[in-house]
């Protein structure tokens, strides 16, 4: 589990947002916009309060000035998005300090404190799901020409795209298997990964496409799709498909809102 990671991620976040905010303020007119509505017609009235050297607050119509209009109502809003940004971040620090990590290693390493006698003899889920994927090795020697890649965790691999996504699950602790066949007996089939999600042990396959543009590869890709919706293989579900872009790159960004998504 990252939680506090991303808790942090989004507290960050905030505050770059606010200094961009801050900084925007700076540059806009003093004082605020006022409305009032008459005969069926808004007028816009700019004020500025009296203070320093000025003795009167300064009022002015400006209902045809849109530029005015316009950075004023700016202004309204990013104090009042700022206002909110304060609170948030004010709750999101207090979330930091308070948080407690919840994963299988942090709560049995407490417990572990009080009972080394256990050490190395507690099995959880974790460790199942971590065996389950170390486990594993490829009987099937599927193209094997083609995998010129080597991923953080000493896979090879056929593709950037798969080697993206290794490093992106490796990062986020998540084991898997790499072209491991499906384990059915009517689907001769071998997805890109096979998951096996540590919080649930669900089995979850994911396939990325990167040759999109190739007609062949279509067809056979709409082969595979419906083997797999055959067998209840489907996105949403315990599939999860990514393509190459047109020109061929990658979002990683993509990739991790997907394992933060449906992964952790």
């Amino acid at each position: 589990m990252i939680y506090k990671e991303r808790i942090r991620i989004i507290l960050e976040d905030m505050l770059e947002q606010k200094r961009l905010f801050d900084e925007e303020l700076k540059n806009l007119p003093d004082g605020f916009i006022n409305t009032r509505k008459s005969n069926c017609k808004v007028y816009f009235t700019w004020q500025i309060p009296k203070g320093g050297r000025r003795r009167k607050t300064f009022r002015k119509g400006i209902s045809k000035n849109d530029d005015l209009i316009n950075k004023l109502l700016r202004k309204k809003y990013l104090k009042s998005a700022i206002r909110r940004i304060d609170n948030n971040i004010r709750l999101f620090e207090k979330t930091l300090c308070n948080y407690e990590e919840i994963n299988e290693e942090a709560v049995l390493g407490t417990y572990l404190l009080k009972h080394p006698e256990m050490e190395g003899k507690l099995k959880h889920g974790r460790a199942d799901v971590d065996a389950w994927a170390e486990g594993y090795r490829k009987t099937v020697n599927f193209r094997e020409d083609g995998l010129k890649s080597t991923s953080s965790s000493g896979s090879k691999m056929r593709s950037k795209g798969e080697l993206i996504i290794a490093s992106r699950l490796d990062f986020y602790k998540i084991p898997y298997r790499y072209e491991a066949p499906i384990e059915h007996p009517d689907v001769k089939r071998i997805p890109d990964f096979t998951i096996k999600r540590p919080r649930d042990q669900k089995i979850i396959y994911w396939e990325h496409l990167g040759m999109m543009d190739n007609e062949g590869y279509r067809r056979e890709n709409n082969r595979k799709l419906q083997e797999y919706e055959d067998i209840n293989v489907t996105p949403w579900n315990n599939l999860i498909m990514t393509y190459d872009q047109e020109d061929g790159g990658i979002d990683v960004r993509i990739i991790d809102g997907l394992i933060q998504g449906w992964l952790l």
